[in-house]
């Protein structure tokens, strides 16, 4: 008969939808240099593919449970302690990295140091990507004395980072009325009742924290506080009620009325601050509820001002317009508006709420659960989102079914919390995903293999719909190439991923030559160094087509210094009039621009670059005047060709419509 193996180690790892980082995790474990453990992983009723990829390992340390339904991260850390057979536990999450010696450590201090009931270790933070996101400030204190005395004000304990003796933590168990403080909870009982806590100098845990998860909401300086007036209140109530209280109590009370005050004075501040927005938030809650159950369609998108994504919103809005009524679209304004371009276009074909106000206020609960009413209460809802973060986090709490889709335009790999980013919280909730070019399923599936993510299992909710050009074929015979001189034409907003400022310092440099730079937007002149500005002529914002159409027919280059783009409607609308394409290597502008056929490639990541290539190749047109007519013949054949007006409406109106 053979012998039972007993593990020394039970790693516990809760799992509820986390196969983007779930390969990872699981790998880390089973790459530990400490072999003698079993991996005891629950399944906590994930709906997303994390069950297949658990079963994928056949690793025969793995243990795997699964529950029916969804039963929350306390009741399945309670579950797991009472399976566990070895004698130490370490816990883990479904999203971090363990290093190779984190069990190899963790266990041989409690061996050599039987005193401690647990042992935790510093940790690295990681963003979604595994990126560093730097040091969390409460890790300094490692020493068993100071986590002593800093615990009764926070928590400095990486919960995943943690490995206790399982007699001790099978007799205390999770506290199931600490929702999303069960560690905090555990560790002040712990301390209370005279068990001491370690913490190795050492960073043996990758945490990772993702844009949804509760560390990054806690960040905040109320949210953070409220949590430890919550963890602390339900602590003492507990203690108070078993009749426990000791010195070590006092002492969490003391700073539970710290917090207190802390949090009224920022409360205080905050109602001070927003209580001039009470009546506009009552009128949208009255106008809100006026919304009929027989509207299908609801809209999230950042603003209406002057920019390439809010044309491309109308343009599609315009589409629904011709199929359902006003009455039966509603459409969320997220952010700011800094112009009110587009204003009049979207309050005529749909019914608009601004919210940004509430959004970035005390009332964005408020505002999400309103919202949420009116969707539930739809008959057949259809939501769809762009740019605009908060969709993402409303579309996962709708509770009945929905039709989900949203549109990227660009990726933004110079914010930390892009959409793109943020919407792989929630992709198993969207349905459709659209692009507006081919080489963003390219840089989407780059970002799911970075992640973690099968790539095959959600690459078919992708499609491409190409923007659309609004001007009819105009005859290029009308455009004075054979002029000397050459005009150039900037047309955007005032953002920091344009970069402006390069415009002016490649006029300054071209002041000898006969080129005339024109830029058209608001504000653009304060993103340029005052010395350059009499070499440039800044009309302005324009939004009466024709007068613009009028500057393009004038210009022979079409210039894009951006960081980041898309698209471009503006280099979309300059080729269209013939004007040649010099433009940044971004997203999917190489996908259309095509270097010396019908423009100019250049290399976007360092300024001084951009300048010396531009200049290189606005001498070059001035030096080959046939060349500057071929390429702008070739510039209007390609957009022609790629963005036609009847392709992107019928694309539109099938996917949101149908």
């Amino acid at each position: 008969m053979d012998k039972v193996v007993i593990p020394k180690v039970t790693v516990l790892m809760p799992v509820y939808n986390a196969q983007a980082f779930l390969n990872k995790a699981m790998e880390s474990i089973l790459c530990q240099t400490f072999t003698n453990f079993e991996f005891l992983i629950i399944n906590d009723g994930s709906t997303d593919n994390s069950e297949n990829i658990i079963q994928s390992y056949s690793d025969p340390r793995i243990s795997y449970y699964r529950n029916e339904k969804n039963e929350g991260i306390i009741g399945t850390l309670n579950k797991g302690i009472s399976l566990a057979k070895g004698k130490y536990i370490a816990r883990m999450d479904a999203d971090d990295i363990s290093l190779p010696e984190r069990l190899m450590r963790q266990t041989s201090f409690l061996d050599d140091n039987p005193v401690y009931a647990l042992v935790a270790t510093q940790i690295s933070l990681i963003d979604s990507e595994g990126h560093s996101a730097g040091e969390w400030k409460d890790d300094l204190i490692t020493g068993s004395d100071q986590i002593k005395r800093k615990m009764p004000f926070t928590n400095c304990i990486a919960h995943p980072s943690v490995m206790i003796k399982t007699e001790i933590i099978n007799h205390y168990k999770y506290n199931t009325k600490q929702r999303n403080n069960e560690d905090y909870d555990l560790w002040l009982r712990l301390l209370s009742d005279g068990y001491r806590i370690a913490k190795l100098s050492e960073r043996l845990l990758l945490y990772r924290q993702t844009d949804f998860s509760i560390t990054a909401k806690a960040n905040k300086a109320l949210a953070f506080d409220n949590k430890m007036l919550s963890v602390k209140y339900n602590y003492l109530k507990y203690r108070l009620f078993n009749l426990r209280i000791n010195k070590f109590d006092l002492i969490v009370f003391f700073f539970l009325i710290q917090h207190l005050k802390i949090v009224f004075k920022r409360k205080f501040s905050s109602y001070i601050r927003d209580f001039p927005k009470i009546p506009s938030l009552l009128f949208f809650h009255y106008r809100i509820r006026k919304i009929a159950p027989s509207t299908s369609l609801f809209c999230f998108f950042p603003s209406y001002h002057t920019g390439g994504a809010e044309q491309v919103h109308a343009d599609i809005m315009s589409v629904i317009s011709q199929r359902i009524h006003r009455k039966e679209v509603v459409i969320f304004f997220t952010n700011y508006s800094q112009e009110q371009t587009f204003k009049n276009q979207f309050w005529k074909i749909a019914q608009c709420f601004e919210v940004v106000s509430f959004n970035r206020s005390i009332y964005r609960n408020s505002l999400i659960k309103s919202i949420l009413k009116i969707i539930e209460k739809s008959e057949n809802p259809i939501l769809f989102g762009s740019n605009s973060p908060i969709f993402y986090e409303i579309i996962p709490q709708i509770k009945k079914k929905t039709k989900n889709i949203d549109l990227t335009h660009a990726f933004s790999y110079d914010q930390k919390n892009g959409v793109e980013k943020i919407s792989l919280s929630c992709i198993n909730v969207i349905h459709k995903r659209i692009v507006i070019n081919p080489v963003l399923i390219t840089e989407y599936e780059n970002l799911f293999n970075t992640v973690g993510l099968n790539w095959s299992q959600w690459k078919d909710r992708y499609q491409v719909i190409p923007n659309k050009i609004s001007y009819t074929w105009w005859d290029l015979s009308e455009k004075n190439y054979n002029s000397e001189s050459l005009n150039v034409i900037f047309v955007g907003r005032n953002s920091y991923e344009k970069r402006i400022e390069l415009i002016g310092k490649i006029a300054s440099q071209m002041c000898d030559k006969s080129v005339k730079f024109t830029l058209v937007g608001a504000g653009l002149d304060k993103s340029v160094n005052p010395e350059f500005h009499k070499y440039l002529t800044f009309a302005g914002e324009i939004t009466d087509k024709p007068t613009l159409a009028s500057y393009y027919k004038k210009s022979h280059v079409v210039l894009i210094t951006s960081s980041r783009e898309g698209f471009p409607l503006a280099l979309m609308e300059g080729m269209a009039h013939g004007a040649v394409a010099l433009t940044t290597d971004v997203g999917g502008i190489s996908y259309h621009v095509h270097h010396q056929q019908n423009g100019f490639l250049v290399p976007s990541q360092d300024d001084t670059i951009v300048v010396e290539q531009c200049i290189k190749y606005l001498n070059i047109l001035l030096e080959n005047p046939l060349l500057k007519i071929e390429l702008g013949r070739q510039a209007q054949r390609e957009v022609y060709k790629s963005f036609s007006p009847e392709v992107f409406n019928q694309a539109w109106d099938a996917v949101l419509l149908e």
